[in-house]
């Protein structure tokens, strides 16, 4: 699930444990920031590092990101001996010392975690970037994994009308498919959840959900008596499935030589677009094979434009709710929710769709990153997610899809390419603009 699912396990918070681990051939066992080997006599430094990796790899970072954040760590820690050596793999982190015996080798946990808990790992990880205890930053980030809040049922079915309502008004859909989505959303909500509790429907929910909000939406639409069915209000209501973030950890791996990892986030992310599209489209031959409606890309009669920015501001309200979002980390995906809208649409009308999305994306990227440089507690990981969603690659690239005609799927390749490019840019921008700061290690008050 795109948008990081809850997990149900109800795990103790003192256990501060992140999966199994071996170093020197033995199994470690981990309480807090205690760490025991059998006969293992080197020292904890690398498990600590690994530890800290993994947890950044369970808050959704690229690898490539993983991998520098650990380095400048192991780099400002003085307690090693040598070069440390880091690899990052898409779901374990490998530390060793050259002339040690054997890596640390510590895998992600899995653990689906809350917006809150992935400001606080982020923030953790500044904070020993800056010369805080090692073993103390490595307890407190895997106290974090080893306790993932649960979903909650009245999170997931309001963020997700709420979201889903959002995008349907930003769309210009016309009023009888606003609430249609709002409460597909929800539903669409509540299933991810479902899913989390039940890891062997998650295969299928991509095409589920597409196939039964269109087959709903459709119903709806002849209940009504409409002829036209607009392709977007197909597509509100599993907006939140998009793959914004593993496309854009996809292609910053890439960029970053990890062509591996990245090659293979980009494969997972186009199925999942593809698993969207093909319940999208089953949904419209189905429908067509009850009541022949005519499939529209703008609506006759659309909600009032103006409407479009305090729906915005409800879609960001949605993603923080679902995702349990604090205050201040709420607000700053809001607002860049805003200035993406503001900006892709004065960018469309002068330089077209394609060259929009790809300035927006590279705009936002280094604002958010602008943004985690200064305030590590608000990571680009988290603010820049729900912008995606309102790029073309989401759910007007899907709406193309499901046309299944040569100009459709050209359409999803020239947006796909587009923000690409804008994240390629962004984060290449960011990486040579912006300088690390001397991090305050006070706690961030959340709210």
């Amino acid at each position: 699930m795109e948008t990081a699912p809850f997990s149900p396990s109800d795990h103790d918070p003192g256990a501060g444990r992140v999966g199994p681990a071996v170093r020197d051939g033995a199994p470690i066992t981990r309480v807090g920031a205690v760490t025991s080997t059998a006969g293992a006599t080197r020292s904890a430094r690398e498990h600590d590092l690994a530890v800290i990796g993994a947890g950044l790899l369970d808050a959704g970072y690229a690898t490539t990101d993983v991998g520098g954040i650990v380095r400048r760590i192991a780099a400002r820690d003085a307690s090693g001996e040598g070069e440390t050596v880091v690899g990052v793999l898409p779901a374990a982190v490998i530390v060793d010392t050259p002339g040690a015996a054997r890596p640390a080798i510590v895998p992600a946990s899995g653990a689906q975690l809350t917006f809150a808990q992935v400001g606080r790992i982020a923030h953790f990880a500044a904070r020993a970037e800056s010369g805080v205890s090692l073993p103390d930053t490595a307890a407190r980030v895997a106290r974090e994994t080893a306790a993932p809040v649960p979903g909650s049922w009245w999170r997931g079915a309001v963020g997700g009308a709420l979201m889903s309502g959002g995008v349907a008004v930003v769309f210009g859909l016309p009023w009888w498919a606003v609430p249609t989505d709002a409460v597909l959303g929800a539903l669409v909500g509540l299933l991810l959840l479902i899913a989390v509790r039940m890891p062997s429907l998650a295969a299928v929910v991509p095409f589920a959900a597409a196939l039964g909000s269109a087959l709903a939406v459709g119903a709806v639409a002849v209940s009504t008596g409409q002829d036209a069915l607009p392709v977007l209000a197909l597509c509100a209501p599993i907006v939140m499935l998009i793959p914004g973030a593993t496309v854009t950890n996809a292609v910053l791996e890439i960029a970053g030589g990890d062509v591996v990892s990245g090659g293979g986030r980009l494969l997972s992310g186009l199925l999942i677009w593809g698993m969207l599209a093909a319940g999208a489209t089953t949904g419209v031959v189905l429908l067509d094979g009850v009541r022949h409606l005519t499939m529209v890309e703008a609506a006759a009669d659309p909600v009032p434009a103006a409407l479009a920015w305090p729906a915005t501001l409800v879609i960001g309200l949605g993603v923080a709710i679902s995702l349990s979002a604090p205050r201040v980390l709420g607000s700053v995906m809001t607002v860049g929710l805003l200035v993406a809208y503001a900006l892709s649409l004065a960018l469309t009308a002068v330089t077209g769709a394609f060259a929009a999305t790809a300035v927006t994306a590279a705009t936002l990227l280094v604002a958010a990153r602008l943004v985690e440089r200064f305030r590590p507690e608000l990571p680009a990981i988290a603010t820049f997610r729900p912008t995606f969603w309102l790029l073309v690659p989401g759910s007007l690239g899907l709406a193309s899809i499901t046309r299944a005609d040569a100009s459709g799927f050209l359409t999803v390749a020239m947006t796909v390419l587009a923000i690409m490019l804008g994240v390629l840019v962004g984060s290449s921008l960011s990486a040579a603009l912006i300088r690390r700061p001397a991090w305050d290690t006070q706690m961030p008050t959340v709210h």
